[in-house]
């Protein structure tokens, strides 16, 4: 991917340690050709097996942040 919000996209899936890769994950891709050569992402959904399929972007747009882990309820403040 090229001219993505690093930060956007870090929001939404996990980075792993250890591998050849950060996000090494099963993934589905929906693809738009804009020109030759380059496209666009359409729809990216993660498969976690802790929390199923997790949509990344939907319709070319990122979608909210999914909350992996459970929130401290001693901080009720608390925002993922």
């Amino acid at each position: 991917m090229s001219e993505y919000n690093r930060a956007l996209f870090e929001q939404r899936v996990i980075a792993r340690a250890g591998g050849n890769y950060i996000y090494n994950e099963p993934s589905l891709i929906t693809l738009s050709r804009v020109s030759k050569g380059v496209y666009r992402v359409v729809d990216l959904f993660v498969f976690y097996s802790d929390f199923g399929w997790c949509s990344v972007i939907e319709n070319g747009d990122y979608m909210e942040p999914h909350q992996f882990w459970d929130n401290d309820d001693e901080d009720p403040d608390f925002k993922p």
